[in-house]
């Protein structure tokens, strides 16, 4: 950030005001870094998900298809595996949201925080799959 005298004359806040847009510039490079190291790779969409494009509110105690696709996402990254075997483990998902898949879903929201909690002042996944995880969720679907 630079400094600007208490008097400045107007070469200096033009030289502040380019300063300030190279500033915007760069971190524009950062975030656009960062949000591609978050794109979803070339995984192949679970069986469970053809046809699901998430467009519910989801949160403990929702039932549905587009639930089991949600455990069957998460299931795809060791970091969001809802249980590594038993009731909600891969091939053992559930249409049943309960508290291990709102632990994953924490998870989840953690990981993709910049495209799902930043852009709405969160800090901490919430477990609850509201508008920015319904449409990370569709871009993992690539829809």
């Amino acid at each position: 950030i630079p400094t600007v005298p208490a008097n400045p004359t107007t070469a200096q806040i033009q030289a502040a005001i380019s300063a300030i847009i190279q500033n915007i510039a760069y971190l524009r490079a950062q975030l656009a870094i960062l949000i591609a190291t978050e794109q979803p790779g070339s995984k192949e969409v679970p069986p469970h998900c053809r046809g699901i494009v998430f467009s519910n509110t989801l949160k403990v105690g929702s039932t549905g298809n587009e639930v089991k696709c949600l455990q069957a996402l998460l299931n795809q990254d060791s970091g969001t595996k809802i249980a590594s075997s038993g009731v909600g483990s891969p091939g053992n998902e559930t249409t049943l949201f309960g508290n291990l898949t709102k632990a994953a879903v924490v998870k989840f929201q953690e990981k993709y925080a910049l495209s799902i909690l930043t852009p709405s002042g969160l800090t901490a996944g919430t477990g609850i799959i509201g508008l920015a995880t319904r449409a990370k969720l569709n871009a993992l679907l690539g829809k």
